[in-house]
């Protein structure tokens, strides 16, 4: 990409008729429970019209922003195109529930943002990796998100380096 972008990732836990179940092995896809044709994007992932994309990701379903640069307000436009996939999503189920006679309920489970993340080839060293990044962020994220969050049954937050962003969860 040309420029910076942030990315949003909400995971779902999914309750059919009030027992737990996993996507995957329900639905095997997304596609069983969307009416619409989908693109597909790789083997596990399809592109949605609102832009995004669902997945199955280790028990969950997964639904993800597109790339939005990074610029003034960027952060409002994330929002608001997370909203929109998973409005899509409940949109489908809901259909999904009326062809089916069956009740889809969905449980937040985890929420991601993706930064982009790349150092000039010239300015890159031993004291200047993603990997330092992601631990000065262990450091530097837990207590504006505890103080915005408050929420007594978070698990925690977690900052991942990946090769090209830096995932915090």
């Amino acid at each position: 990409l040309e420029m910076p972008v942030i990315g949003l990732e909400a995971e779902f836990k999914v309750f059919l008729d009030d027992r737990e179940i996993v996507p995957e092995e329900y639905w095997r896809t997304p596609s069983a429970f969307i009416e619409r044709p989908l693109l597909k994007r790789t083997s596990k992932s399809s592109q949605l019209p609102t832009g995004g994309a669902v997945y199955f990701d280790g028990g969950v379903i997964e639904v993800v922003t597109p790339v939005i640069e990074i610029a003034p307000q960027c952060t409002a436009r994330a929002v608001r195109s997370l909203w929109e996939q998973i409005g899509f999503i409940r949109q489908e189920l809901d259909r999904w529930e009326s062809r089916t006679g069956k009740r889809i309920r969905l449980q937040a489970f985890s929420a991601h943002v993706n930064i982009s993340y790349e150092i000039p080839r010239a300015q890159r060293g031993r004291n200047r990796t993603i990997q330092k990044l992601a631990y000065l962020l262990t450091y530097l994220l837990p207590p504006p998100v505890i103080v915005a969050g408050a929420n007594r049954r978070s698990t925690g937050i977690g900052v991942r380096p990946r090769r090209d962003r830096v995932e915090i969860t």
